[in-house]
């Protein structure tokens, strides 16, 4: 048998607490490194990956600048924050939120091709009955780059 920690979103913290905890990691997942504000948006995407065995992100809109070069990205289900880049862009923001299509297609295309394959590991890990599975997640606190992003000058 073979434990998994699985971190499900709500910010970053949940992965660098099993990282620094030196829990054992596999390859990358879905819910690493994003923010979701709410339990539902993962329970959605895991309901999907359940029946179909496998999830497409669907993204949205750009909502934010995150640390100052990265772009925050909405997805139907929980926000991007670490894998769309200002150079990534085509041409200059000018409000938030803004269209999607103003990423270049080919990152696009490279970011959903990584959760593709982030998605059918965890439906791996979740799907083979000799894992114990460790959810991780945090609740209640204040995540100030969500909470914040609709207060975002532009």
């Amino acid at each position: 048998m073979k434990i998994y920690y699985i971190a499900l979103g709500s910010f970053c913290y949940p992965k660098m607490i099993i990282r620094e905890t030196n829990r054992e990691y596999s390859e990358s997942l879905p819910f690493d490194f994003n923010s979701s504000p709410h339990l539902t948006g993962i329970t959605n995407i895991l309901k999907i990956l359940y029946k179909t065995g496998t999830y497409d992100i669907n993204l949205k809109e750009i909502i934010a600048v995150h640390n100052s070069e990265e772009l925050a990205v909405s997805e139907e289900n929980m926000y991007l924050v670490h894998f769309f880049k200002l150079k990534d862009l085509k041409k200059d923001i000018d409000k938030f939120p803004c269209n999607i299509d103003i990423i270049k297609e080919d990152v696009i295309s490279d970011v959903k091709a990584k959760f593709k394959k982030r998605f059918e590991r965890l439906y791996n890990i979740l799907n083979d009955k000799n894992n114990i599975i460790c959810f991780l997640r945090i609740e209640n606190y204040d995540n100030y780059s969500v909470s914040n992003l609709g207060q975002i000058k532009n």
